[in-house]
């Protein structure tokens, strides 16, 4: 089912955080602004409890990829809420690598 009357309407919203732990607030001000349907966090920096723990008003955390032996890195998908019913996670870990391939998937 196509939730969406016009599909050119989703929203997506990447930004590459360059270590998000200090920067939560402003990242919280800006999609309140842009209101994407899903924010993709690069390089977010936060170990997996860390990133579990974020919380971003108004989205749900659907995928996520975290570095265990490096610092930085990772991937972090957030949908709507109101789109979460209608997402689902692709698990893709077997194919990342730290620092090569660091990817997280949604349908």
């Amino acid at each position: 089912k196509n939730i969406f009357k016009n599909p050119s309407s989703l929203l997506i919203l990447h930004q590459n955080t360059q270590e998000i732990s200090n920067k939560i607030n402003r990242l919280q001000h800006l999609v309140q602004k842009i209101k994407p349907n899903i924010l993709i966090l690069t390089k977010h920096g936060l170990k997996r409890d860390q990133i579990e723990n974020t919380v971003i008003t108004g989205y749900y955390l659907k995928a996520h990829f975290c570095r265990t032996e490096h610092r930085k890195g990772g991937v972090a998908i957030y949908v709507d809420k109101n789109l979460e019913r209608h997402t689902e996670e692709l698990i893709v870990v077997q194919f990342c690598r730290e620092i090569t391939l660091e990817a997280a998937l949604i349908k």
